[in-house]
């Protein structure tokens, strides 16, 4: 009974995962552009002295140059250490008026202000203030802009490789969305999943919503499913580089994820609906299939496997208080599903190194470590998962920024 439970699971997992891939996907229309782009840069700052200063640099040494009147950086207060910085770069600053800590917020004012003031951008970049990025970044992305994408990403590496195994295995989650999910969607005419930040969004779709009105948790995978809905045509640029700071111990990156699934949840509860309805459409949107069963198939998967563990587990139990001689059938049998699990993730991690080749920059037997440890941070999202959603308020907690970034 409880295997064919566990199958039954199982396979509707697959069949979704099937049904995901075949999924129609209309080739999407692009509108090309030839003028260069007038740009604005947006940074939420709230207490980042610490680190904002190498951004800042990094994008003064663009290849393409920006004015500095039109790179924001949002802030509270003038009592603020950042406030100093952005003074002395002679950068423009933005003040935020209410006190809600969440990125989607001060977004949404900062850019209210700026319409207020009647300026008008082309392109608006949107970076954390540990960002660092790559001299040619914005040059790789106007490219992006220029093909006709209206929301753009680009490709994020670790900033502190070599903080800790935990900073390495964070920044692997990132890397596996952009190099296998994202480089996939993008083959299959479907809009791409941000995260973070490194991306940007075309002025009129701004001007168009009067504003950021995405004040979720997760804000950016919000953009990405109104994108999905509207049919605003994405992309991920693996040619821009941009560089973001990990947290490096386990207790921070799982507060960090379990306020993530908790965003992700909420997002999802809200943008279902609209999903449904685009579906309904007799031309639905390219990708809005495949977004509204999003994980799904994990789900099930992962589930039909966690239910026959449990039952091992129980049966181990069993088998030892009453001392039974199938104890080690039920044992081996767990240790084979633990092990088959533990290789299978082994084997992804060993996948986004091959793919990354030489660009991570940490040593071999990093790479080692992070092989026999990344699997483990991997399960460590079962928690987070259950926390959110056991726990009915998750708010947005500061993690705090230390590091520079480190040199090849």
């Amino acid at each position: 009974m409880i295997i064919s439970i566990s199958l039954f699971l199982i396979s509707i997992g697959i069949f979704l995962f099937i049904v995901q891939s075949i999924s129609r996907n209309k080739k999407r229309i692009l509108k090309k552009e030839e003028k260069e782009p007038k740009i604005a840069v947006l940074i939420p700052a709230r207490d980042e002295s610490a680190v904002i200063e190498e951004l800042l640099d990094s994008i003064e040494k663009q290849s393409i140059k920006i004015k500095k009147e039109d790179i924001y950086i949002i802030m509270e207060s003038k009592k603020d250490p950042t406030y100093s910085l952005a003074q002395k770069k002679g950068f423009s600053t933005l003040f935020r008026t209410t006190t809600i800590q969440r990125k989607g917020y001060a977004l949404d004012e900062g850019i209210k202000q700026i319409l207020k003031q009647k300026k008008y951008y082309d392109l608006y970049f949107i970076f954390d203030a540990d960002n660092v990025l790559d001299k040619n970044f914005i040059k790789e992305m106007i490219l992006s802009y220029k093909k006709g994408y209206k929301i753009a990403i680009g490709h994020r590496y670790p900033k502190n490789p070599n903080d800790s195994l935990t900073a390495v295995a964070s920044s692997l989650v990132f890397l596996l969305l952009n190099t296998i999910l994202n480089k996939d969607r993008m083959k299959k005419n479907r809009g791409i999943i941000l995260s973070g930040t490194g991306f940007y969004i075309k002025g009129e779709i701004i001007e168009d919503l009067k504003g950021y009105p995405f004040h979720t948790l997760t804000e950016d995978y919000e953009l990405s499913l109104y994108s999905t809905v509207e049919n605003i045509p994405s992309c991920y640029n693996e040619k821009a580089i941009y560089y973001d700071e990990q947290p490096r111990t386990l207790k921070i990156s799982m507060i960090q994820r379990t306020r993530w699934i908790k965003g992700f949840l909420e997002v999802r509860h809200k943008y279902i609906p609209k999903m449904r309805k685009a579906l309904m459409k007799k031309d639905f949107p390219s990708g809005v299939l495949n977004d509204l069963i999003g994980i799904t198939p994990i789900v099930f998967i992962l589930t039909g496997i966690l239910f026959y563990l449990g039952y091992d587990i129980f049966c181990i139990t069993v088998c030892f208080i009453f001392q039974s001689n199938l104890l080690f059938h039920f044992l081996l049998e767990c240790i084979i599903i633990i092990l088959t699990i533990y290789f299978i993730l082994q084997g992804i991690t060993i996948f986004i190194f091959i793919k990354e080749k030489d660009h991570l920059n940490i040593t071999w037997l990093t790479k080692i470590k992070v092989i026999f440890y990344h699997p483990i941070f991997l399960v460590t999202y079962i928690p987070c998962a259950v926390k959110a959603l056991l726990v009915k308020n998750i708010n947005w907690v500061k993690i705090e920024h230390f590091g520079k970034k480190e040199n090849k």
